[in-house]
């Protein structure tokens, strides 16, 4: 299995972020979808639908897959404060 599909890959982060923006640009289509014309109907409710849907399983994707990074033990932060103080120590 490829390094990046791996759920010990150290980018799952990265596929959430685009899990979540997938899933906004799904309720972005969702929305113009379900704009209301002049005649009061929804201008296209198959689109509302789909939109919906697929939005809402790209966050729960990328909602598993940040769990998955939260279990792993490693938290980025820790190791960028620790590569920065050990950059910035006295050298004596």
């Amino acid at each position: 299995m490829p390094r990046v599909l791996a759920l010990d890959s150290p980018d799952l982060s990265w596929w959430a972020t685009v899990g979540n923006l997938a899933g906004s640009v799904a309720f972005g289509v969702s929305a113009v979808a379900a704009k209301f014309v002049a005649t009061g109907e929804i201008r296209s409710v198959d689109w509302t639908t789909i939109g919906t849907f697929v939005g809402a399983v790209c966050f729960f994707a990328a909602s598993i897959l940040l769990l998955f990074e939260r279990t792993q033990g490693h938290d980025p932060a820790e190791g960028a404060a620790a590569d920065l103080l050990s950059a910035t120590a006295d050298p004596r």
